[in-house]
């Protein structure tokens, strides 16, 4: 039986997409179904759709829809992604971080989207944290 497993779009401005998937890949190797979009200068919005919806076309697998990972919020990136997830074809968490991205590749990919967007928030947000604090709240730091 084959097992449909959640494809994983990054879709950032410039190059931080296939940065954040390089960098992902060193960590935890070659784990999942990722893949950068980049949104590029010149392009606009349609470009960026029409890129996306290609990615889409030629990677996803059957009816299970991505998570796609974006980010800023409000940005062209996370807008056409929220689009698709209002449609009900996508599920978008925007202000991707590496723990994020690290977290959803190591996670069961035969997950639903939304379960995967679950874990991208939880880590996302554990992921960042003021050490110089933390270092003070347990005396390491005066």
């Amino acid at each position: 039986m084959h097992l449909h497993m959640s494809l994983v779009l990054v879709v950032c401005h410039g190059d931080l997409a296939p940065a954040l998937v390089d960098t992902a890949r060193m960590i935890v190797g070659d784990a999942g179904r990722v893949t950068p979009v980049r949104f590029t200068p010149g392009m606009g919005p349609d470009e960026l759709t029409e890129a996306v919806e290609a990615t889409l076309r030629s990677e996803a697998d059957g009816p299970v829809p991505p998570l796609i990972l974006t980010d800023l919020v409000g940005g062209t990136p996370a807008r056409i992604a929220a689009t698709m997830t209002a449609a009900g074809r996508a599920e978008t968490v925007a202000g991707v971080n590496l723990s994020m991205l690290v977290e959803v590749l190591l996670a069961d990919a035969a997950q639903p989207a939304a379960e995967l967007a679950a874990i991208a928030v939880r880590a996302g947000s554990d992921g960042v944290q003021d050490l110089g604090r933390t270092l003070r709240d347990q005396g390491v730091l005066p």
